[in-house]
């Protein structure tokens, strides 16, 4: 996965989350420090969700919060959403 780092950032995954569940079959770019248009594929896409969740579970379960609780299920919701 080129750009790993960035594709961590939850602010760009939110995006890339958001325009796949509006277009199905496009392919979600973002400016990177090497391309004005770095792809994002929708299964590096859930890749990253899943690790991001994987995150969070552990979180909730050492530290639950309820901002924890609430972004858990709001991707779990999206993730289901993009399968």
């Amino acid at each position: 996965m080129k750009c790993e780092f960035a594709k961590t950032n939850p602010l760009i995954i939110k995006q890339a989350v958001e325009f796949y569940l509006k277009n199905k079959n496009g392919l979600f770019t973002f400016v990177s420090l090497w391309n004005d248009e770095e792809p994002f594929p929708k299964d590096e896409l859930l890749i990253c969700l899943d690790v991001w969740i994987k995150q969070l579970k552990e979180l909730h379960s050492t530290a639950s919060t309820i901002e924890t609780e609430l972004t858990l299920k709001n991707l779990l919701e999206k993730r289901r959403k993009l399968k």
